[in-house]
């Protein structure tokens, strides 16, 4: 894997809201300082959102304006000398980013000052195609030496991206329309746990009784794996707002040519602009460019059966290996404790492997007792802060981009990409790449249901 990186003038693209990019152009300062407070504001966006996705970070998913920790030296890295005066005060000033000066814990090693976009910008903004603006930037630019990017360039180059320009008004329709309800829980037994770890508006980390909460508020509310206790409706506005904002940019690199392919330096994955593009509208990217997609069902679960040692033979971790490899898990767990949907029992599911082993839901305990035990004795000998789905993410990373993509790029003469566990080919090379998934996974024991 080369992933040498090479410094060359070039141009680079940053996106941002419009309404940001105009105050920040009625700002008097020089074109380079602009370009540098755009530069950071772009930056601040994308760690906001980092941030907010991991389940051992704070910080709301899908946010923009979640609170980021950035190092003294960071800054003066990215934005040279007198970024203080130059960038970050008339940044402050007028009221564009906030600054909490209490000063966090950055990574354990080092204490500095957390920066945000300010949230009245989302606020006060009407969602359309247009909120979103792009700007070229000149600059130094860091471009990967990897075949991979060239060979993911080579398929998306010549593909079909302006329809997804006018998908766009419909699926922010639909996210307009996405029921709070799906949000909500209002009973114990619902939230499966004791004690809750909320996130303040702040982004901070409080802890509350389940029963505390739910007198408090009469619900609470969980998104992904993190809780909040806040007016449901004010969060599924904002939640809807990033949602849609996030969409119309991802379409913009598109249709931009801005195209990015590269191996995750801590999971070994490989990120494309495929990766965090929403469901819907990559469905219709595969619609009018003519291409199938092959997955393997629960995947992260099926790798764990595939690398459980074989001393582990109980009757539950039994159970869990058959259900994992047949691509039946989430919808036992539905059954077994009477869940509302499949994508509950996946989120519920998806605990035991990414949230402390301090926090796992009571009735997965119970559901797979002896599985639970094992995956806490890992996490106290190996780590507690991600580095379990990490290990597995790497599996995955070795059956599917070692694997199959490397395999396959060469074997097929046809638009060949990967989306973590799925791989996406042209229809007419559809039968015969799922045909040859299968001999690969059969080659390797691993054992799974591809979709």
């Amino acid at each position: 894997m080369n992933n040498k990186k090479i410094k060359t003038k070039g141009q680079y693209y940053v996106y941002l809201l419009s309404n940001i990019v105009e105050e920040v152009n009625n700002i008097k300062a020089t074109k380079t300082n602009k370009e540098k407070m755009l530069v950071f504001l772009d930056f601040l966006k994308s760690e906001s959102r980092m941030c907010g996705e991991k389940v051992s970070d704070k910080g709301i998913p899908d946010n923009l304006t979640n609170y980021v920790s950035v190092p003294y030296k960071l800054l003066s890295k990215m934005l040279k000398r007198d970024f203080k005066t130059l960038v970050l005060k008339p940044l402050i000033d007028k009221n564009i980013i906030e600054v909490n000066n209490s000063y966090s814990n950055f990574k354990g090693r080092e204490k500095c000052k957390e920066y945000r976009i300010n949230p009245r910008f989302i606020n006060d903004l009407e969602i359309t195609k247009e909120c979103i603006k792009s700007i070229v930037i000149q600059g130094e630019v860091e471009q990967k030496n990897t075949h991979i990017l060239s060979f993911y360039k080579t398929c998306t180059g010549e593909s079909i991206v302006k329809d997804l320009y006018y998908f766009l008004d419909e699926y922010n329709e639909y996210l307009s329309n996405l029921p709070i309800d799906e949000y909500i829980l209002e009973t114990k037994e619902e939230i499966g746990l004791e004690y809750i770890r909320f996130i303040s508006k702040k982004g901070e980390y409080f802890s509350l009784s389940t029963e505390e909460a739910l007198k408090k508020n009469g619900y609470v509310i969980k998104d992904k794996n993190k809780y909040f206790i806040c007016d449901g409706a004010k969060f599924l506005k904002h939640k809807v707002k990033n949602k849609q904002i996030s969409a119309i940019e991802s379409v913009m690199k598109l249709i931009n040519m801005d195209l990015y392919a590269n191996r995750n330096s801590t999971n070994s994955r490989m990120d494309t602009n495929f990766t965090n593009l929403p469901s819907a509208i990559f469905e219709k990217y595969k619609e009018v460019n003519k291409l199938v997609e092959f997955d393997v069902k629960n995947n992260q679960f099926a790798i764990l059966a595939h690398i459980l040692p074989k001393e582990v033979v109980r009757e539950d971790v039994e159970l869990f290996k058959f259900l994992a490899k047949r691509g039946e898990l989430y919808e036992y767990v539905e059954t077994k404790l009477g869940l509302r949907s499949r994508q509950e029992a996946k989120e519920l599911l998806i605990c035991v492997l990414f949230a402390s082993y301090r926090v796992l839901d009571r009735r997965i305990k119970e559901v797979f007792p002896n599985l639970c035990e094992w995956i806490k004795k890992w996490k106290k000998e190996n780590g507690d802060d991600g580095e379990f789905p990490i290990m597995l993410q790497q599996k995955e990373a070795e059956i599917f981009v070692d694997g199959v993509f490397k395999t396959f790029k060469k074997r097929f003469g046809c638009f060949l990409a990967l989306k973590h566990d799925s791989v996406i080919v042209n229809e007419h090379k559809g039968e015969e790449v799922k045909k040859s998934m299968q001999e690969f996974f059969d080659k390797i024991g691993y054992e799974c249901k591809i979709n």
